[in-house]
């Protein structure tokens, strides 16, 4: 798994943590899911800023990256995102029978997570 199907589908997973319909043995198991992957979470967050810091410029307490330096910056997040995760995050399985509010594009996001079971 890389950082990046971490970090993109971190909005789904944190809606799949407040979902009240899972039963509890999967509840949690979608906590200790996310727990392994909050860390990667707080990984990123931490090399993003890096590199803001590194590349950017503080304009009105905000920090912007210069359009020159953009393609290196870039360079340096895809890096990072395309990076192995060592610690293995377990996939959880879900029947499909549980509703899970969520949308087609959001199940695809999950997909590196959750084993959809009949």
């Amino acid at each position: 798994m890389k950082v990046f199907e971490i970090v993109s589908a971190k909005e789904v997973l944190e809606k799949l943590s407040q979902n009240k319909s899972l039963p509890t043995r999967t509840a949690y198991k979608v906590y200790l899911m996310l727990d392994k992957a909050q860390a990667t979470l707080q990984f990123y967050e931490t090399k993003r800023m890096e590199i803001f810091r590194e590349f950017g410029v503080e304009k009105d307490g905000q920090i912007e990256i210069p359009p020159e330096k953009i393609p290196e910056a870039s360079s340096k997040m895809d890096e990072v995102l395309g990076l192995d995760i060592e610690d293995t995050i377990e996939k959880v399985d879900i029947s499909l029978d549980v509703d899970l509010g969520i949308s087609p594009s959001e199940i695809q996001q999950l997909i590196p997570f959750i084993n959809f079971t009949d």
